[in-house]
């Protein structure tokens, strides 16, 4: 069960396809572990608090994202 990434062409190893036997990339050219998730809670009270989930795609503004989550403004 060859199969070779579609971006550089180099065979995917046999452990990845069982796990995951649609994929079509190697995995230096995943996206699947690329996305990071976090929690951003707004408002100074619970009458005027909200939540909601940032995602990012690019592990330098996640990267980011921490370091200035704790800042107080």
């Amino acid at each position: 069960m060859e199969r070779r990434c579609i971006v550089c062409g180099v065979e995917i190893p046999i452990g990845r396809l069982k796990i995951l036997p649609n994929t079509r990339t190697c995995v230096q050219h995943s996206t699947t572990s690329a996305y990071a998730a976090r929690p951003v809670h707004t408002g100074t009270s619970a009458d005027d608090a909200m939540q909601g989930i940032a995602i990012f795609k690019d592990p330098k503004a996640a990267a980011e994202f921490d370091r200035l989550k704790d800042i107080k403004l």
